[in-house]
């Protein structure tokens, strides 16, 4: 009986010594604490069971208790790893991109010099040479001031983004295109850059435009009725598509 009390008073002190220990272990952090209570439990069930069958001296059973730390250290260390690299740095955060801006050039307000932009844009996409960017820019200059411009002829028109109405039969758009003449759908030449793309393909069916005059290549294209209104705006188009391409 005697012998009883001697092993129960000495798990006793076994048990205090296991949490002294595994408190000073786990309790330094926030996250450490969450997992106190379960090795705490842990690692005094197993040192009970093994005590109580052999009554082992302090210094084994103080040795237990500390590969018991450790290895529960070890595991929650991977963790705590993978918890890091799952946490984006501060400089990993979706930064906010910025477009450079073409400046106001030639007298034309910034929604003018970005559809000149869009329009540029639009020729580098398809290769199209500096001088047919003019031609372009130049066509759209005199077609709609660049704006893209819906109209109350074409109602359909008015239902997609627009800068003003115009009232040139059923033009619309920067270059002042017809769906009913072949020039897409009135979706197509309400989109600015897909506008632009048609301006474009249409210019290289021109045999030997690059030789032309800016005006005489626009007026191929455009079929207008006043073939020589395109070469007024030749100065400022140039001026224009030059401060666009300038800007990197």
């Amino acid at each position: 009986m005697r012998r009883d009390n001697d092993v129960k008073t000495m798990l006793t002190n076994k048990v205090s010594q296991v949490f002294t220990l595994i408190r000073e272990r786990f309790t330094t952090s926030p996250r450490r604490v969450a997992a106190f209570g379960l090795v705490a439990v842990a690692g005094a069930s197993a040192l009970l069971h093994t005590s109580a069958a052999t009554a082992e001296p302090s210094s084994l059973n103080t040795a237990k208790a500390a590969q018991v730390v450790t290895a529960t250290k070890a595991a929650t260390s991977p963790a705590k790893s993978a918890a890091a690299k799952a946490t984006p740095k501060s400089t990993a955060t979706k930064a906010a991109t910025t477009t450079a801006k073409v400046k106001p050039t030639a007298g034309y307000n910034q929604t003018q010099m970005d559809n000149a932009a869009i329009i540029v844009k639009a020729g580098k996409e398809l290769g199209i040479s500096e001088r047919g960017q003019i031609v372009a820019v130049a066509t759209a200059m005199q077609e709609s001031n660049l704006y893209n411009l819906a109209s109350h002829v074409v109602p359909e028109s008015l239902k997609y983004a627009h800068q003003g109405t115009g009232a040139d039969y059923d033009s619309v758009g920067l270059f002042q295109q017809r769906y009913t003449t072949g020039w897409g759908t009135v979706k197509e030449i309400m989109n600015p850059s897909e506008s632009a793309k048609k301006f474009y393909r249409a210019l290289q069916r021109v045999p030997g435009w690059q030789n032309m005059p800016i005006t005489v290549a626009a007026q191929t294209v455009q079929g207008s009725a006043f073939p020589d209104a395109y070469a007024k705006h030749q100065g400022n188009a140039t001026a224009v598509v030059k401060a666009v391409n300038a800007v990197k």
